[in-house]
């Protein structure tokens, strides 16, 4: 049975009623990687506003054993680790910045190649992902995995390389328009002489590699470490607006105007670069939740949700139909792999989810769906199939096509397996 739906222009939320679950769901769409049964059993009844602060407020989740990097595609590979990691019922906001900093910071094991060094900035993530900018930006700036990935660890002041000078003001720290070719100069410069030892997996500086003089930098003057150009980057005045708009386009799927995008640079100052106040000022805004529905979900997100929502096994014996590697060889299918973002831009975000290549491939992977029995004993099989998804609210056209099947597929076990089907693969499950 081919599955096709039409995606609508405008935010669901403008053409259906809305559900009292419908804005609890959309923020934890958003801000975790559920929404679970448990998460919404839990915050139920709860205000969003207290929603966000737990969110906050939850530790992060425990890592356990860490992953092999000789096969990446084994079970016990990064990619497949991370995507069990990310489908656990307790990952949470936490988890959900670490995804999203290793998208911003980006680095590759395709180009690293060191399973140690990739583990350690992943740890390194993990342990600022709520924290503080500067200090996450001070600590990626010397990693071994990035100084490998932008070409640092070489770097020397006879032939200076400008690749982290530029990509940490550009992509990173402040955006286009922000520094000219000289400031990359005297960043390169200035960042000159940190070496790698591949072996250990260790970075240190080396003075008789580094640059002995002065440069002129962003407006500042003097014989600067690596520390220093960071901490020049992080004072510029368009620096913490432009973290908290990429932070907010990542919730949000949209650019921030620049009055979001100057207030959250405000809020980012005044707290020091601190990200959890605007990660709390960004979810508790009420334009986030006028934004619900028209926020592609990304391969990885669509994938967490869809094996939850079909209840598929794969974690446990692959003699009892687990896989542990289904969510990571889906989310490579739909294009996305952990630990290997394709270029130092990462992922993009965006409508090219959307398109009809991925849209196939969608729908394909929906029908790996199984009948459910709280679908098949349901009174409304339709309802039943779409709170599976936790799709509270659709648009007319996909309730529709869901009831089209419940008319004229009589078997009820059929019936199931092709509703749930068709819910993965609808337009509102596709978006965030």
């Amino acid at each position: 049975m081919k599955l096709r739906f039409t995606f609508c222009s405008s935010p669901l939320r403008h053409s259906a009623t809305v559900s009292p679950r419908t804005d609890l769901a959309h923020l934890l769409r958003r801000a975790t990687f559920g929404p679970t049964k448990e998460q919404l059993a839990e915050f139920d009844s709860v205000a969003l506003t207290t929603v966000v602060d737990r969110l906050l407020a939850a530790p992060p989740m425990k890592v356990t054993d860490p992953p092999s990097f000789t096969v990446k595609d084994s079970p016990l590979g990064p990619g497949a680790w991370w995507m069990r990691q990310i489908g656990r019922p307790e990952a949470s906001l936490h988890e959900r910045m670490v995804w999203f900093w290793h998208g911003h910071l980006t680095t590759s094991i395709d180009k690293i190649g060191s399973p140690k060094m990739m583990w350690q900035q992943h740890q390194l993530i993990r342990q600022h992902a709520l924290g503080n900018f500067r200090a996450l930006l001070q600590s990626i700036t010397i990693d071994p995995a990035m100084l490998l990935y932008l070409d640092g660890g070489s770097s020397v002041a006879t032939a200076p390389n400008e690749n982290y000078g530029r990509e940490v003001m550009e992509l990173f720290a402040l955006g286009r328009n922000q520094y000219t070719q000289s400031d990359v100069h005297s960043a390169a410069l200035s960042l000159a002489g940190w070496t790698v030892d591949y072996e250990q997996a260790t970075s240190a500086f080396d003075a008789a590699r580094g640059y002995p003089r002065p440069v002129e930098f962003l407006g500042k003057h003097g014989r600067l470490t690596a520390k220093d150009v960071i901490d020049i980057i992080c004072d510029h005045p368009h620096c913490a607006m432009h973290v908290a708009g990429r932070i907010y386009y990542h919730l949000v799927g949209a650019e921030p105007t620049p009055e979001i995008a100057t207030r959250l640079g405000q809020v980012m100052r005044s707290h020091n670069l601190a990200i959890a106040p605007v990660v709390a000022e960004i979810l508790k805004d009420p334009t986030f939740m006028g934004s619900a529905m028209q926020r592609p979900r990304s391969p990885v997100e669509w994938v967490t949700a869809a094996v939850r929502a079909m209840e598929l096994p794969d974690d446990g014996d692959p003699n009892q139909g687990a896989d542990p590697t289904r969510r990571f060889q889906w989310s490579q299918l739909l294009g996305q792999t952990p630990f290997a973002p394709p270029n130092v831009a990462g992922w993009p975000d965006g409508s090219q989810w959307l398109n009809a290549g991925y849209a196939l491939e969608r729908e394909r992977l929906a029908l790996n769906a199984k009948p459910l029995d709280t679908i098949i004993q349901a009174e409304d099989p339709v309802t039943a199939a779409l709170e599976q998804c936790a799709l509270f609210t659709v648009s007319p056209s996909t309730r529709s096509a869901l009831q089209s099947i419940v008319a004229n597929v009589r078997d009820f076990t059929v019936q199931s397996r092709l509703l749930l089907a068709a819910t993965i693969a609808s337009p509102e499950f596709a978006l965030s």
